[in-house]
């Protein structure tokens, strides 16, 4: 029982303070935390799955997005800015909850499934995801400007990756500075005002259980394949079914809560890891069936758990925003930000996140939808699947 609340209170430690990672969390705390097996198992995803839940509070509120999160700062910050915070959090949390819904449909299938989606990614992705990259940027008013920022977003993924940075640091460099700095600069040059937060949610405007459905298929994709990340997945999915607004962050609630529980399945029916925390619970113990149950049961009721407990606070933590002067939130952030980076990464990762940032910052300023940013990510993954 110790181990279930030390790994709930280090999920919801990872996910508030923006630059913690769950993978950083689980691998310093299974060296010293007194459990092996199974036990350790747990502990280690129950991190992730909190985790993947409590992000979403300083990406929508703070600007300070995780790599799962960055793309909910777009239309997040938009609900930010008209008094919607509560509820485009809210819109999360249920895309996460439906999106473990249909995880325990899809579960059996998907174990039987896995092999076959590894050998048609080894085949077809690089085209698949040609298309849909393509279908996105003849969606942009300004084609030939969004097609320019995706491929320059793209040329700083492949050279960025070529640096002597872990892929975790890379990546929270590259879209902290996208998404996170770049919002934060604009907003601070057009000394954007936070209007009073609406203190009731209320219903979703959209239905949500298909960004859901969609967010879960997502999921998936990120669970099973090699080199697809959570802000990979969404931005394909928005792309190939227009997804947006308010459905946006529904998907992506659901992206993130599955993801990780898809990886499990992986791991167990084909032996590979999809992400850092896999990677360490391969370690600690083999991953039979019965063990595979035991933490994807786990999982699930941490995941709905933590929904829970922080619906329950979202007032509060409504209250306690609006007291905070924006302007002076904006600059500490900022300065936070810049200083984790400097200091976690380096010079080089504040070059790499505030070169980033000045795409991000020109997408804002020209009109050009700043999923295009994406290219940082998505031109490295397609090389990758060309085998190149």
């Amino acid at each position: 029982m110790l181990n279930y609340i030390a790994g709930f209170l280090f999920g919801i430690f990872s996910g508030l303070i923006p630059g913690i990672h769950p993978n950083t969390v689980s691998s310093v705390v299974a060296e010293v935390l007194p459990a092996s097996g199974i036990e350790l198992a747990i502990f280690l995803a129950l991190v992730y799955v909190v985790n993947s839940v409590a992000e979403f509070i300083p990406s929508i509120f703070l600007s300070a997005p995780s790599e799962a999160t960055s793309l909910s700062l777009l239309p997040g910050h938009k609900m930010l800015l008209k008094g919607k915070g509560l509820q485009a959090l809210n819109l999360a949390f249920h895309g996460a909850a439906v999106g473990s819904f249909f995880f325990v449909i899809f579960f059996i299938p998907t174990l039987f499934l896995i092999k076959p989606i590894l050998k048609f990614a080894s085949k077809f992705m690089f085209w698949l995801l040609l298309l849909i990259v393509g279908n996105a940027i003849l969606k942009e008013r300004k084609k030939l400007l969004a097609t320019a920022i995706f491929l320059l977003a793209g040329t700083l993924g492949i050279l960025s990756g070529k640096l002597p940075l872990g892929s975790d640091a890379l990546l929270f460099a590259l879209l902290t500075g996208g998404f996170g700095i770049s919002t934060i600069a604009i907003s601070l040059m057009r000394d954007e005002k936070i209007p009073k937060q609406e203190e009731n949610a209320g219903k979703p405007a959209t239905k949500i259980v298909w960004p859901a459905l969609a967010g879960t298929f997502g999921g998936l994709l990120v669970g099973t394949l090699p080199a697809v990340s959570p802000s990979q997945a969404i931005y394909l999915l928005s792309s190939a079914f227009s997804i947006s607004g308010e459905g946006f962050l529904t998907a992506l609630g659901a992206v993130t809560a599955t993801s990780f529980l898809f990886s499990l399945v992986t791991l167990y029916a084909s032996g590979r890891a999809r992400n850092g925390t896999a990677v360490l619970i391969a370690k600690v113990v083999s991953l039979d069936l019965f063990s595979l149950l035991l933490l994807l049961a786990v999982s699930l009721i941490g995941l709905l758990a933590t929904i829970l407990i922080l619906k329950k606070l979202s007032g509060r933590i409504i209250k306690l925003f609006s007291k905070l002067d924006y302007f002076n939130l904006n600059i500490s952030i900022l300065l936070f930000l810049l200083l984790l980076i400097n200091f976690w990464i380096g010079p080089l990762g504040l070059l790499v996140s505030l070169t980033a940032s000045s795409l991000g910052a020109f997408c804002q300023l020209s009109g050009v939808k700043r999923t295009n940013l994406m290219g940082m990510l998505l031109l490295p993954t397609m090389l990758f699947y060309l085998g190149l």
